[in-house]
């Protein structure tokens, strides 16, 4: 099986090489340092790991690389909460 070369994240494409099985959860934080993203219970719960993919939240514990490759991912960034249609500051946690 082929490895997952690039995924397009936060606007911007970004070289990877990561098993197209592999949860996108751990691409975003191992190989993009992408701190973000949260790991809560690995089960798709808990919600601490969602990401838009083309607009639609996603729990990316659960969702292979492979799904996602040549889509949208966007994730929470400085402490902004990505399931929403703009930015919205979460003070819990924040400087």
């Amino acid at each position: 099986m082929k490895n997952v070369g690039q995924l397009i994240v936060n606007g911007s494409v970004r070289a990877v090489d990561a098993d197209p099985r592999e949860p996108l959860l751990f691409v975003l934080r191992d190989q993009l340092d992408l701190i973000g993203t949260k790991y809560g219970c690995g089960e798709g719960q808990c919600g601490a790991c969602t990401v838009l993919i083309d607009g639609a939240a996603r729990r990316s514990c659960i969702t292979l690389t492979g799904a996602v490759a040549g889509k949208k991912i966007t994730t929470r960034r400085r402490g902004c909460i990505p399931a929403r249609p703009y930015c919205v500051p979460d003070n819990r946690g924040t400087r």
